[in-house]
């Protein structure tokens, strides 16, 4: 059962064995006396990085838990310490583990008024999140050729460029003109299915979104989001939105403080 204790579960005592050794930062919120949860994950952005301003927007108390290297998360992941091999993993306080980041965040939505009541709505909600993974699928095989059976394009490195190429001009242009065409022209309403205040599809699509913007994206060029006013009239809400701004200075914050000290 997830939530035997760790007495009970060595794929747990593993996972509590290696937190003590990940960086880690603790946030919580006036008037919840909650024991936090703890998100594990690397230290970038990444998939993670909507559940961590999902979890501070909805006031959850939580852990931000970051290896200090991939060769520690690999070591972990060889001992079996996570479901499916992967990460985020989200640990509650009774010990269960929860993986796969859109079942992360739908968990964070119901908790935290980010996930509609209604079955119509949270269908929608939910298409507009697997519509993301469609939008990244394609370069995250190029990225992570083994885990897709794609081991002989290592040997292929021109197959990969035209892959990119395809992906740039053609294939992801497509799937963001579908999330502009979704979006309402009322500029009061600039979130995601039509919704009149933020949901989980919107806290993972944006971070994602700025992957696209920064130019790290291999082979996607960083102004390929200048045709979608709408997409970025999403963005700049998302990132005005108060919990998201005081999240983002609450973190710089520490950084500037760990480094000085």
């Amino acid at each position: 059962h997830s939530s035997t204790s760790t007495s009970l579960n060595p794929l747990l005592v593993r996972i509590h064995t290696f937190l003590k050794t990940m960086k880690s930062d603790l946030y919580t919120f006036e008037g919840t006396a909650a024991e936090p949860v703890n998100l594990i994950y690397f230290d970038i952005p990444g998939k993670a990085e909507g559940i961590r301003l999902a979890l501070y927007h909805s006031k959850i108390n939580f852990v931000d838990s970051r290896f200090s290297s991939r060769e520690v998360f690999t070591q972990q992941k060889q001992s079996g310490a996570f479901p499916y091999g992967q990460v985020p993993c989200l640990l509650l306080p009774d010990k269960t583990c929860l993986v796969q980041s859109a079942a992360i965040m739908r968990f964070i939505g119901k908790n935290g008024c980010l996930y509609p009541t209604d079955p119509v709505h949270a269908c929608q909600v939910d298409a507009a999140v697997d519509h993301v993974e469609d939008v990244f699928l394609g370069h995250t095989v190029t990225l992570y050729k083994e885990r897709f059976g794609f081991n002989f394009l290592n040997d292929s490195p021109q197959h990969v460029d035209v892959v990119r190429k395809e992906l740039n001009e053609v294939v992801i242009p497509r799937h963001l003109g579908n999330i502009e065409k979704g979006l309402s022209d009322n500029d009061s309403c600039p979130w995601l299915v039509g919704r009149d205040e933020p949901s989980i599809a919107d806290f993972v699509l944006v971070p994602r979104l700025v992957k696209l913007r920064d130019g790290t994206l291999q082979g996607i060029d960083a102004d390929i989001l200048n045709s979608f006013p709408k997409i970025l009239r999403l963005m700049k809400a998302f990132y005005s939105l108060p919990p998201v701004m005081e999240f983002t200075a609450e973190r710089e914050r520490r950084k500037v403080a760990k480094e000085k000290s």
